[in-house]
């Protein structure tokens, strides 16, 4: 470290900057890395590391005080964005393909027509209705969990200490959509396997038999509906209990290190404490719409928390972070404190 070269100046760096475009070679070889922020420090860097980017890590270079700025941050999610792109567009397809359309068709197809109810607790604790309340209580709290991820994943970009950064935005998502993934193919093999009566008045009515599909190219090709009411036999377990609490349980694993230092505490208990109430108002608006017996709601309770463990905590425990061979893409990106790069061997 040396405590004597002078600060540079706007005409330093703008001089500097001219001699990288026209020289980039130089960026390889021995350099004097300075960097310009609140607190100006100087050091000397090897070839190696200028080499792998470091000199270009806004704030202090190779310190691990201080905080990386939002649009650095921003920077980090775009390139671990690209390093699982072509998983999500795989699971994108997968859930158009065999979640929405098959799947259900498939169930559909098989399921017995005019068959009555079957007998159930719940139906017989919470009166049926399809009124406005009910479906508001059935569908409402699974999109306010999703909203409570993605206000967690905006606070993510902010107040991220160089020392101990907070997941990444990105892999959250990641974590909350192979658990989803996960979830939703077992839940599959669930409902394919045995064919239940229908729960809501509608499918046990013959006027179901109106829109099933008759045959296998209509399940595999030409049928794609995603109206909840549009069919019947997809049934044990419930989807929307499933989404939901995965929702929350990404809500409560990672909302303390999102929110500090600006929310904290009692405050994030308490919102937690909201969701799972949610999980509980969801749960008497399937029965009361009569979407889902309770069988069905049961066992997403039980399941669902027992697969995130598992997952979260026997499969990956570990947040996703960029790979080495994407972390110089990362950093490649000029951050927005400014920073000199000079040939050790310049005048």
């Amino acid at each position: 470290m040396n405590d004597d070269i002078e600060e540079p100046t706007k005409d330093d760096m703008k001089m500097t900057a001219r001699m990288l475009a026209a020289a980039p070679s130089a960026a390889q070889q021995h350099c004097v890395c300075v960097v310009v922020d609140d607190d100006t420090k100087q050091r000397k860097l090897t070839a190696d590391d200028c080499e792998a980017g470091v000199f270009v890590v806004g704030g202090a270079a190779g310190s691990n005080t201080g905080y990386i700025s939002w649009k650095q941050r921003i920077y980090e999610e775009l390139a671990l964005f690209v390093v699982w792109l072509r998983f999500a567009l795989i699971c994108l397809a997968y859930n158009l393909y065999v979640v929405f359309m098959t799947s259900r068709n498939l169930a559909f197809y098989r399921f017995p027509v005019g068959t009555p109810n079957l007998p159930d607790a719940g139906f017989d604790i919470i009166p049926a209705s399809d009124g406005w309340l009910s479906s508001l209580m059935a569908e409402l709290p699974v999109k306010l969990a999703l909203v409570a991820v993605f206000v967690i994943c905006g606070f993510s970009l902010f107040d991220n200490r160089r020392d101990s950064p907070k997941p990444h935005a990105v892999s959250m998502l990641v974590r909350m959509g192979i658990v989803c993934l996960l979830g939703q193919s077992v839940r599959i093999l669930t409902f394919l396997s045995t064919s239940l009566p229908g729960a809501s008045t509608f499918c046990s009515s013959p006027d179901a038999g109106l829109i099933q599909p008759q045959t296998l190219r209509e399940v595999f090709l030409t049928r794609f509906v995603l109206r909840l009411n549009g069919n019947c036999g997809d049934l044990l377990f419930s989807g929307h209990m499933l989404h939901l609490i995965i929702f929350v349980s990404t809500f409560c694993r990672y909302a303390d290190a999102c929110f500090a230092p600006r929310i904290k505490g009692r405050s994030v208990s308490v919102l937690k404490f909201l969701l799972w109430c949610a999980v509980l108002v969801q749960a008497v608006g399937i029965i009361s719409l009569r979407h889902h017996y309770t069988v069905d709601v049961v066992v997403a309770c039980y399941f669902t928390p027992l697969l995130w463990y598992w997952y979260c905590h026997k499969i990956s425990p570990v947040d996703y972070t960029i790979p080495p061979g994407r972390q110089q893409q990362a950093i490649s990106i000029p951050a927005p404190t400014e920073i000199l790069i000079t040939n050790s061997e310049s005048p």
